[in-house]
């Protein structure tokens, strides 16, 4: 009983927020509209829609110009990876269990649903 009334609640907020989100989209996109419908006057509209990709696009450009001074560890493809052996070597590792255990027993004490 008390879970059906709870579902009910949760599928009505549910519904809301969906609601509330288109109307907050359409608002969105109408005050973009009535931005361009605007007249451009000197220094208006038109200077504060180019000031910021101004600013962005030489930020961009030193950004991707910039090299590191020493050479990367990594070289080679994707593709290449084909031709390099595996690395099957055992390892022995001690009390691996017993560790794999009090692990799984956190991870479950951190995640446990509140009933």
């Amino acid at each position: 009983m008390i879970e059906t009334v709870a579902i009910n609640q949760l599928e009505a907020r549910r519904e809301r927020m969906v609601a509330q989100q288109a109307e907050a989209r359409f608002g969105v996109a109408d005050s973009y509209g009535s931005s361009r419908a605007l007249p451009v006057r000197r220094g208006g509209t038109l200077m504060c829609r180019l000031a910021i990709p101004m600013v962005i696009a030489p930020v961009f450009l030193v950004g991707c110009a910039a090299r590191p001074n020493k050479p990367l560890a990594t070289v080679g493809t994707l593709a290449e990876l084909r031709n390099v052996r595996p690395d099957v070597q055992e390892v022995k590792v001690e009390q691996g269990l017993d560790q794999a255990m009090q692990q799984y027993r956190r991870f479950l004490a951190r995640h446990r649903k509140p009933r």
